[in-house]
């Protein structure tokens, strides 16, 4: 699965970390939740975070560390480019192969 993950410098002090999630066009974002979260379908339960922001939790835990996370996906971006900015920790971009 390709994928370019970038830390992001700005902290949330309200609330686990989020994770931005985006892509092209022909992948989904809550399809990148779904694999990685490896559930189907998506649970309906996401949590608002801000207007045109959904947010899943996911608790990852292996033999390195363990962490709590919000996966967000946006319904437009750069609508929320400042949440972007002030709230995401770190980046999942997805791009498919064949692009």
């Amino acid at each position: 699965v390709p994928a370019i993950f970038v830390c992001l410098s700005v902290m949330d002090e309200s609330g686990p970390p989020c994770v931005v999630i985006l892509s092209s066009d022909e992948v989904k974002q809550r399809d990148i939740i779904k694999g990685i979260l490896d559930v189907e379908p998506l649970p309906l339960e996401s949590k608002l975070l801000c207007e045109g922001v959904s947010g899943w939790h996911w608790e990852v835990d292996n033999k390195y560390y363990s962490a709590s996370v919000n996966l967000c996906t946006f319904e437009d971006p750069l609508n929320v480019k400042q949440w972007i900015h002030e709230h995401g920790e770190a980046l999942i971009f997805y791009c498919q192969d064949s692009e």
